[in-house]
């Protein structure tokens, strides 16, 4: 799954709360919800940069960006669920690449995986809701 779908639901969380630790506590917990969801994983390497995956991946990832700049405007406890619920996936890039960590991204259970179009409509679906969701929190 992108970083999107993660900081959609972690600012959502922290929305609830005013508290940094439960922000924190929510974001990751959200986290470890939405990878039980299928989705799709990129995988890394130069032979996957022309997919329509790897497009949307780094599309996901800049507007990642943008969102938690504009949640660290809104509230503290809304970015840092956000942040805390992003950054859960920085376990896989260690794992990915020292080969040390808690592998938590490697195994079935809890790390449901499908095929790019629908982890696409599943992802997008997750970040359309939770956006609405958000908007109507800090409006209304």
């Amino acid at each position: 799954m992108t970083i999107l779908p993660h900081v959609v639901v972690g600012g959502l969380i922290g929305s609830y709360t005013n508290s940094v630790s439960l922000a924190i506590a929510g974001g990751v917990a959200s986290h470890l919800v939405l990878d039980f969801i299928p989705h799709y994983d990129h995988p890394i390497g130069k032979d996957h940069l022309r997919s329509f995956a790897a497009f949307y991946w780094w599309g996901s990832n800049i507007i990642s960006v943008g969102v938690l700049w504009f949640l660290y405007g809104v509230g503290i406890p809304i970015f840092v669920g956000a942040l805390s619920a992003a950054l859960v996936d920085i376990e896989n890039l260690v794992c990915m690449f020292t080969g040390y960590g808690l592998k938590f991204h490697r195994t079935g259970f809890w790390h449901r995986k499908t095929t790019p179009l629908r982890g696409f409509m599943h992802e997008t679906a997750i970040v359309l809701v939770g956006l609405v969701w958000l908007y109507l929190r800090l409006t209304g």
